[in-house]
């Protein structure tokens, strides 16, 4: 049983504090990056077989780099890039989904959307509830993912 709220845990984080909703909004920043890492492969795998899936290299690059700035944005607990995260997640997962031509396909499609898809809620979730919290805090510092910083006072 404690297996399963870890795990529930894990997918739906509480947040509850600055400490909890920085680790809610890590997930966000973790599908950002991964994405990125996944772009840059299939752009590389594009660069070489010419085009891949109707795409070419460039446009496969471009995603990747706006992931990249959306997962720094997230980094800095920026709310924008966490909505921007999943807003622009979605028509990639509507295009595979188009593109997916076998019941397996389908499945591993829509296995890794629920995944992207929770990933980048709970890094909304964190973002906001981040603001949140520190607007009971005036003289909170600049806020980032990293725990070791300092307040600015």
């Amino acid at each position: 049983m404690g297996r399963i709220l870890s795990l529930q845990e894990q997918w739906w984080p509480e947040i509850r504090d600055l400490e909890s909703a920085r680790k809610a909004a890590i997930q966000g920043f973790a599908a950002a990056i991964l994405n990125v890492v996944i772009g840059l492969a299939f752009a590389a795998w594009a660069a070489f077989k010419a085009v891949f899936f109707g795409l070419n290299a460039a446009a496969l690059l471009i995603a990747a780099v706006i992931f990249g700035a959306i997962a720094i944005g997230i980094w800095r607990l920026s709310q924008v890039a966490a909505v921007a995260g999943l807003v622009l997640f979605l028509p990639e997962v509507i295009w595979w989904l188009l593109n997916d031509h076998s019941v397996t396909d389908i499945v591993r499609t829509l296995i890794s959307a629920i995944v992207f898809g929770l990933l980048f809620v709970n890094g909304i979730r964190g973002t906001f509830a981040y603001r949140r919290f520190m607007a009971g805090e005036p003289h909170a510092g600049a806020p980032r993912l990293s725990r070791n910083e300092k307040p600015v006072l």
